[in-house]
């Protein structure tokens, strides 16, 4: 395998690493969302820190799908230009 391939690979497992560990953050931020909220006088801040809350796993909901749009691209295109090398290597022992 070529040194540019594992460069690229090293990239693709760093970018990997970035949406799990972007999954993980949002799944803990999850834990502190309430699934039901009562509603009364005394509970208008923790109405604000849900609202908040919901601001902040929405966001991380976007850039997740975003970056994993990417790192399957950017998988497919290293895929493919390993694949494409491959085949020109084997044709160039095949016509010698």
């Amino acid at each position: 395998m070529d040194a540019n391939f594992v460069t690229y690979l090293v990239i693709g497992a760093v970018f990997a690493v970035v949406v799990g560990g972007l999954a993980m953050y949002r799944r803990h931020l999850s834990n502190a969302e309430f699934d039901t909220l009562h509603i009364s006088d005394a509970e208008v801040t923790q109405i604000s820190e849900q609202e908040t809350l919901a601001a902040r796993i929405a966001v991380i909901d976007r850039w997740g799908k975003v970056l994993t749009v990417g790192l399957v691209v950017y998988c497919l295109v290293i895929a493919s230009i390993f694949l494409y090398h491959g085949w020109q290597a084997n044709a160039k022992i095949v016509n010698q």
